[in-house]
């Protein structure tokens, strides 16, 4: 098979494989656009986490350090503003605390921050199971042109059915080579925002837990003062009697 390509091309069969993609460009284009894009969003997503991992990151110190500092809500609240992961912040400190709520509400806003990660990653994962369908596509389209050739001139030689072949196996390996790069991005942002999402959790029960100990140290220090002041005036009335 190989020497009989060989031998064709020798005897001036253009068979190379930059014109049989020309040659079936209509096949060739939707697999160039869907790289295109799939090599863009990927891009693009990988630049987005890492700026949203080294936020989130900077802005949990900087919340951490203001709460230990005995910073306010309201600076907080004004810190976290526009600020990626700062929804989680917001939700601690803006408005009264309510365990179970504000809880509930750190998880949503987490949910939301991952789902911002994930945004057009659905694209990039079904062009990787859509891109090797295109590639079977022209190889059915590259099968019927062989034997539509066949049918034309009546015999069955690789000069005749030569080009339908390389149309199908050209658009089988460049749709299988598509699918493979769209999997390898979207497994590969999967996990990144997974990463993202998973520290985003770590540092919502970090500040949750702070924020609930503080609150339960405020509510008490009255009880204390009443205990004391209690405990002054019990002494008094003893050395007075």
């Amino acid at each position: 098979m190989e020497i009989a390509l060989l031998a064709l091309i020798a005897e001036g069969t253009d068979l190379s494989l930059g014109a049989a993609m020309l040659r079936e460009w209509y096949l060739m284009a939707p697999l160039v656009l869907v790289s295109i894009a799939v090599t863009v969003i990927g891009v693009e997503r990988f630049l987005f986490m890492n700026k949203a991992a080294e936020q989130s990151k900077a802005l949990f110190e900087q919340v951490t350090s203001m709460a230990q500092s005995g910073g306010k809500a309201q600076e907080i609240v004004a810190l976290s503003e526009n600020a990626f992961s700062g929804s989680l912040y917001k939700a601690l400190y803006e408005g009264p605390f309510h365990p179970q709520a504000t809880a509930a509400a750190v998880e949503r806003s987490r949910a939301n921050e991952v789902a911002l990660c994930k945004k057009s990653l659905w694209f990039v994962g079904t062009m990787g199971n859509l891109a090797p369908f295109f590639g079977l596509f022209g190889t059915v389209i590259g099968i019927i042109q062989a034997f539509m050739q066949m049918a034309k001139t009546g015999g069955g030689g690789l000069q005749t059915v030569g080009p339908g072949i390389a149309t199908a196996l050209i658009t089988t390996a460049a749709g299988i080579f598509v699918g493979i790069i769209a999997v390898f991005i979207f497994n590969l942002l999967n996990v990144k925002a997974g990463k993202i999402g998973h520290d985003l959790k770590n540092f919502g029960e970090q500040v949750y837990e702070q924020r609930l100990i503080r609150l339960a140290q405020a509510a008490k220090a009255p009880i204390r003062r009443a205990g004391d002041v209690g405990q002054a005036a019990h002494s008094e009335g003893a050395a007075a009697s």
